[in-house]
């Protein structure tokens, strides 16, 4: 599990504090943690998700508490 808003990441964590996040970035630590899937809220990665991820699906829910 990759955590990309870093509470649960050390290694995000650290990139987002030093300000060098970013869609070249993102990519780079998922694919060298050989990740395939991510479930991520457009709204909180807007601008950076890679031109090359295609979205395969839309997770819909009735009651969704989030931390934004």
């Amino acid at each position: 599990m990759l955590d990309l808003e870093g509470l649960g990441s050390e290694s995000v964590c650290r990139l987002r504090l030093a300000g060098t996040w970013g869609r070249t970035v993102l990519a780079d630590v998922v694919a060298n943690r050989n990740i395939h899937l991510i479930m991520i809220y457009d709204s909180w990665f807007a601008g950076q998700v890679p031109k090359s991820w295609r979205k395969v699906a839309v997770l819909e829910s009735t009651s969704v508490a989030t931390g934004k």
